[in-house]
């Protein structure tokens, strides 16, 4: 057993960890009563006791004022709600400001925004990741009206400390208490400290109702005002007495009776649901203890941590490895940890472009706030390189699996000074994981004949385009434009009056010198999708073309075991699909059943044609960039069969996938990715600027892919290699170009597209793009 997974060896796991199921039978008859009684939800928004709830609902909030000895508890259908009715609730407007933590779910941060309030981030202390007072105090201003107590991983913060601070100042001291049911200080449950407190029930938590969250305070009057923003306050104003509207423009934060009836019988079992986690956190703790470099959680004299995450600090000097090799050994030998938790906040592009509503930057203009890299050193240098987790809420783990798992920890911290070390984390140098090949079969096997499809990578425009082909000289650059480490002088190879080189980096490949041919306009040939084969073999066309779609459609849902979760589960996740074009992957993904689907391309006929074709109108023109693209859609599967033209899009759009969050899944195809400066022409570029992308070449090798990718946080899990014949560029782009291009066009370009496709054909055949790699990456 002392041979690592990772070189072959048998995993310390040995039995794989199952997920945590606490819903029974006593949640199973909940069910069936509210079913029985027939009423799913009790709420009505007009003035009459049924405003505030059915009886589960009512049940539940009473069962939890009790539990926790509050007088008022508010139930509402999620936390996110819960935060938001929050900050409505203690008349929060425009141009205010709320003091939160950046190291938590992001909607603690944005719930201000939907009053036109915006947050200003406090660091956390060290040792227990919380806010840290002092940085509070700090951040107070003449206009902050809220701080935002987050008591992160189910450890308490220094709660009593801040709500004197707020007493202080006159402010409201909000506590998100979403992971931290049951923890307390000195003596006080966490959650009932803050003049409101919001606690989760979403799957995830200790106690779950699938969605849902509970609003606690002993403040009548912001109980009223919960209750009404909650459910249309707008209706009841009058017939409750309200006599300050303030925020009561209501919303539908309601919880259904259905899940009230679960969260009583899951109420029922939380002592024992947080004794669990508590007992999983104490045997791991106390396994790990004395491994030098890695210091289990730390808790509070006088405080109670209920262990939503066990979260460790890392010493990568003192272990002897960094932290992503140490996690990736852990990994393989079947321990579910993960490198740090979300990345901190004010870093989202939410805050970076600061625009939230409306296309005017609301609410940001009211106050001249930034949020720079380096705001919160601590939370940075924490997530970057400290924080190791592991969820015991999620896992159903016997004694014997963790002693497994404490074993896995001792045998990797053992060979700890043999894995991958990186001497400039500056610069890091990300060696790409070994892939595990799901296929390897030639096109025939998938298509019948061995042909490369290339319609939808070679649109041409649709209507005649005048171009001007003005290429002018450059000089020579000494930096990668990829990832900007600087290039050595010596080419990597040399044809004719184009050089090549190669970043040493991360491999991407781009030309040092350019070409400086001037051609006069010319008239462009009109081309219509489809038109590079001839309309006899139209029907084996759409015949290949729908079978390449359910083959990358097959190569996705059978890496299910590789993404560890089921073949429902990836499709019921939102599916995002950028450069959609006709649709054709979109109408496999929804007859395989997928129905939270969105499909985006900058092509307007295009995106008609794909919504005509598809069942229901998913697919949309999308006109901005791609890094706003991914911003403005939420999604968990990002498929990307499109094409990056130019560098500085390709770096936008690998920066903006470090974004995701953990757990997003993207799909793309290495050459659709590597030669995107040779494939494609769309309707708002000009065929010059086509030629000079040509003439002055990119080429995204696969490891500069994989370095990009893994830099966003994303680690390849599964590849799939779809042979093909060679590229032929010449076949490509030269003969249906001149086919159909007039005789003055012919006359004006050949010599550019003879001078630029012979040096490129070599550029490909050395980096090895001849073979289609379909790759699945995840979002650590």
């Amino acid at each position: 057993m002392s041979q690592l997974a990772l070189a072959g060896g048998l995993p310390a796991v040995r039995r794989p960890l199952a997920g945590f199921k606490g819903i029974g039978d006593e949640e199973r008859s909940a069910v069936l009563r509210v079913l029985d009684e027939g009423t799913l939800s009790g709420f009505y928004g007009s003035p009459q006791p049924r405003f505030f709830g059915g009886p589960e609902v009512l049940a539940l909030e009473d069962a939890w004022c009790r539990r926790f000895g509050v007088t008022h508890a508010v139930t509402v259908n999620s936390a996110t709600s819960g935060l938001i009715a929050a900050m409505g609730a203690i008349g929060l407007g425009p141009g205010d400001e709320v003091i939160v933590p950046p190291y938590t779910m992001s909607a603690t941060a944005v719930a201000p925004l939907f009053y036109g309030a915006v947050p200003v981030f406090a660091d956390i202390e060290p040792n227990w990741f919380c806010i840290d007072p002092a940085a509070v105090a700090r951040a107070i201003t003449p206009f902050t009206r809220a701080i935002v107590a987050v008591n992160l991983f189910g450890h308490p913060a220094e709660l009593a400390r801040l709500r004197a601070l707020a007493d202080a100042h006159g402010l409201f001291l909000i506590e998100d208490n979403a992971q931290a049911l049951l923890a307390e200080e000195a003596g006080r449950l966490a959650g009932t400290i803050g003049h409101i407190g919001v606690y989760s029930l979403n799957v995830h938590k200790h106690i779950q109702t699938g969605e849902g969250g509970i609003c606690v305070t002993s403040d009548p009057g912001l109980a009223q005002r919960l209750q009404l923003i909650r459910n249309h306050g707008e209706n009841v104003t009058e017939w409750v007495g309200a006599s300050d509207l303030t925020n009561l423009v209501g919303f539908n934060f309601r919880m259904p009776e259905l899940a009230a009836a679960i969260g009583r019988a899951q109420l029922a079992k939380m002592d024992g649901l947080v004794s669990r986690c508590e007992r999983l956190a104490a045997l791991l703790s106390e396994g790990v203890r004395g491994l030098a470099g890695l210091t289990p959680p730390a808790v509070r004299a006088g405080c109670r941590h209920n262990y939503f995450m066990w979260t460790l600090r890392y010493d990568a000097a003192t272990v002897g490895a960094p932290r992503s090799a140490f996690c990736r050994a852990l990994q393989a030998e079947g321990v579910p940890v993960s490198e740090g938790y979300v990345r901190p906040l004010y870093l989202l592009p939410l805050f970076q472009q600061r625009k939230a509503i409306g296309p005017d930057g609301f609410p940001f203009t009211m106050r001249h706030r930034t949020y720079p890299s380096g705001l919160c050193p601590v939370v940075e240098a924490m997530h970057d390189d400290q924080v190791i987790q592991f969820q015991p809420v999620s896992w159903d783990v016997d004694d014997e699996q963790i002693d497994m798992i404490v074993e896995a920890f001792h045998k990797v911290h053992r060979a700890a000074p043999a894995l991958d070390w990186n001497p400039a984390p500056e610069r890091p140098v990300l060696r790409r994981p070994a892939p595990r090949v799901l296929y390897s079969k030639p096109a025939g096997d998938v298509l019948g004949e061995s042909e490369t499809l290339l319609s939808d990578n070679c649109r041409l425009l649709e209507e005649q385009r005048r171009v001007s082909a003005h290429l002018s000289t450059g000089a020579p650059r000494s930096f990668c434009l990829l990832c900007g480490a600087d290039i050595a002088a010596a080419p990597w190879f040399d044809h004719r009056a184009v050089v090549y080189v190669r970043c040493g980096h991360c491999s991407h490949v781009q030309t040092r010198n350019r070409l400086p041919p001037g051609y006069p306009e010319a008239q462009a040939p009109g081309l219509a999708f489809g038109d590079w084969y001839p309309s006899a073999d139209r029907h084996a066309f759409d015949s290949r073309r729908d079978r390449i779609y359910q083959a990358k459609l097959d190569f996705v849902l059978t890496a299910t075991d590789e993404l560890g979760i089921d073949r429902e589960t990836l499709l019921g996740k939102r599916w995002l699909e950028l450069g959609c074009g006709a649709g054709y992957f979109l109408d496999a993904l929804s007859r395989a059943g997928v129905e939270r689907l969105t499909g985006l391309d900058a092509s307007v006929p295009l995106v008609n044609y794909a919504n005509q074709m598809l069942s229901r109108p998913v697919s949309r023109h999308w006109s901005g960039s791609l890094p706003s693209a991914l911003a403005a859609h939420e999604a968990d599967v990002i498929v990307a069969w499109f094409v990056l033209e130019h560098v500085e899009e390709a770096r936008a759009f690998w920066r903006a996938l470090g974004g995701c969050p953990p757990g997003t899944i993207f799909c793309f195809a290495v050459p659709t990715l590597g030669l995107s400066t040779l494939l494609e022409t769309t309707v708002d570029h000009h065929y010059a600027r086509n030629l000079d992308s040509m003439l002055h070449c990119q080429l995204y090798t696969e490891e500069s892919i994989s370095h990009a990718l893994q830099v966003a946080g994303f680690d390849p899990v599964v590849h799939w290699v779809f042979g093909q014949d060679a590229l032929d560029l010449r076949r490509m782009l030269s003969v249906p170009l001149m086919e159909r291009a007039s005789a003055s066009f012919r006359a004006a370009l050949a010599p550019a597209l003879n001078a630029a496709l012979d040096p490129l054909q070599s550029a490909i055949d050395r980096t090895h793009l001849a073979d289609a790699r379909h790759v699945i990456a995840v979002k650590r």
